[in-house]
């Protein structure tokens, strides 16, 4: 994992998972979530763009000619220019974007399933955003490099995982794991959270358009 950072990390794991998921998304249908699948990979080729920079000095000097000559060509043309600031914008704002491939899909919905729709999605964003409040309150205390560190001392005197110890103990691989751990927990996190979400939405959704929740497929009304 040599000249792999945390930073690279904490971006890359959770943002390439994410953008994983959407475009799966997209693919099955939802177009809405093309645009958040597109930055998220957007984000994860930034960073690592970034990484590589501090690594080599020849990309890094051919990669500060590019950023110069792309920065002369947004002032000299105003369209590339709403370009680069839209592209720094959706990398920024990415929950916006979730936001609005939810208003999008409502406004898609069938007019006697827009309210059933609404309060669904609503429920799947308060979920996703509950969870992921509380993730990035606490999962810092539970998954870091000292608990990575500790659970590495343990294993060494476990029968056939010396090796997994040694390499969990050597010089900054704990607090890589523990960010790869991270980001996978807080992907894993976000997704159960908005599902639960969703499903108490629906619940809400079907007793507020009295649908009968045992038959998905009857005519309801909102």
């Amino acid at each position: 994992m040599s000249g792999v950072t945390t930073a690279l990390l904490d971006v890359c794991v959770p943002s390439g998972l994410f953008c994983y998921r959407n475009f799966k998304k997209t693919e099955n249908g939802e177009v809405s979530r093309a645009p958040v699948f597109v930055f998220q990979g957007a984000k994860v080729l930034a960073a690592t763009g970034k990484a590589v920079n501090q690594y080599d000095n020849s990309i890094a000097r051919t990669a500060s000619e590019t950023v110069s000559e792309w920065s002369k060509y947004t002032k000299q043309y105003k369209a590339l220019d709403y370009v680069d600031k839209g592209a720094k914008w959706g990398m920024n704002h990415i929950n916006h974007l979730i936001c609005a491939a939810s208003i999008y899909k409502v406004a898609k919905a069938k007019s006697d399933d827009k309210v059933h729709t609404g309060i669904t999605e609503s429920g799947t964003l308060a979920g996703m955003f509950a969870g992921e409040g509380w993730m990035k309150e606490n999962l810092g205390k539970y998954i870091n490099e000292k608990n990575v560190a500790e659970f590495a001392e343990k294993l060494a005197n476990k029968q056939g995982l010396a090796e997994v110890s040694e390499f969990l103990l050597k010089s900054g691989n704990a607090s890589k794991v523990a960010s790869v751990a991270k980001g996978v927990a807080f992907v894993t996190g976000s997704i159960a959270a908005s599902t639960l979400g969703g499903k108490a939405g629906k619940v809400v959704a079907d007793h507020v358009c009295d649908r009968p929740p045992e038959n998905e497929n009857l005519n309801f009304r909102c």
